[in-house]
């Protein structure tokens, strides 16, 4: 892909990278790059290949994708390079350029990471055909995922919930050169992530954020996941995985775990002490707060956050209680 390949040959500093690419590269020629991550990829052979398979990834996203498409994706693709080259160049957290194992290993995983959602391939899981994540540009990028050519119910029915969510988002408003029109006109943020697919399952995590709301508008962020049945092409439901004795077994277990979570801040009142039990025994009720992986479900309780609290439920728990039939991730 052209916009790709001229990208990766300025960042790696023109005629070198072209050697490189003619012939195998000597440790003289990668040590001349300046950016260690791109060292990495010229240098480190499992650093070039994720990057490699995050480009082909990137050339069959645009391959089959409108040229307006096309352009957001391309222009969040030179930003997403230049974040990993700052990310990866100081990738020991330190104020000096990164060694060369940290700097590949920083390589890898986020070009691993940005593979799989350019692929539309989820964190777990493996994976369902025809998804694609779909971008849109202002002030920064937001994105979120759908089916390419939904055909089955379940295809019908997460572009349904997930589009009609996208759709709502205000996007602040850019020039045709990039600048911001309004740098007060805020966009929202909107972030839809595959967290498990397969055919039986796929589980989608939803968190938004209305900073560019309109008169009226909330401006409270919002957050759930969709979980659906893909060969039924229904919405997962508590009431159909067990019994209502379940329940409070289901919360005691969450309570153990999140007991920091709700042990009371000095001077908190007691009725807000109470309103967060009660929040977390309704999370464990309600199937829009279970994200689906492979091994266990979470509950997040304060999403967004660097450090949440999260309650998992292992699947070996949850089989003990579930209803025959329930298409729990296997």
């Amino acid at each position: 892909m052209k916009l790709i390949f001229s990208l990766t040959l300025a960042a790696l500093g023109g005629l070198a990278a072209a050697a490189a690419l003619a012939a195998p590269a000597t440790a003289a020629d990668c040590n001349a790059i300046a950016k260690a991550s791109d060292r990495a990829i010229c240098a480190n052979p499992a650093a070039a290949k994720a990057d490699a398979d995050m480009r082909a990834a990137f050339d069959a996203l645009i391959g089959h994708s409108t040229p307006a498409d096309q352009k957001v994706f391309q222009n969040s693709q030179s930003a997403w390079l230049d974040d990993r080259h700052t990310d990866c160049d100081y990738a020991d957290a330190t104020e000096k350029p990164a060694k060369p194992a940290a700097a590949a290993k920083c390589v890898i995983d986020e070009s691993n990471e940005r593979g799989r959602f350019l692929s539309g391939q989820p964190d777990e899981g493996p994976g369902y055909p025809g998804i694609v994540p779909v971008m849109r540009e202002g002030q920064g990028f937001l994105w979120s995922l759908h089916f390419a050519d939904p055909k089955t119910p379940a295809e019908k029915l997460v572009n349904q919930a997930i589009d009609g969510n996208f759709a709502t988002v205000h996007v602040g408003a850019i020039g045709a050169d990039g600048s911001y029109i309004d740098p007060n006109d805020y966009s929202d943020n909107f972030d839809a992530e595959l967290r498990y697919a397969s055919p039986d399952i796929i589980s989608i995590e939803v968190t938004a954020d209305y900073l560019g709301k309109k008169p009226g508008e909330s401006d409270e962020p919002f957050h759930y996941n969709l979980n659906v049945n893909m060969r039924t092409g229904e919405q997962l439901d508590y009431a159909e995985a067990f019994a209502p004795d379940v329940l409070p077994k289901l919360q005691k277990e969450c309570r153990r775990q999140l007991a920091e979570y709700l042990q009371p801040a000095k001077g908190e009142a007691p009725k807000d002490v109470a309103a967060r039990a009660k929040a977390l025994d309704d999370a464990v009720f309600s199937f829009e707060e279970w994200s689906f992986g492979a091994k266990q479900v979470t509950l997040n309780m304060n999403p967004g956050d660097e450090d949440p609290y999260e309650c998992h439920l292992p699947y070996t728990l949850l089989r003990k209680y579930l209803k025959p039939g329930f298409p729990l991730p296997s």
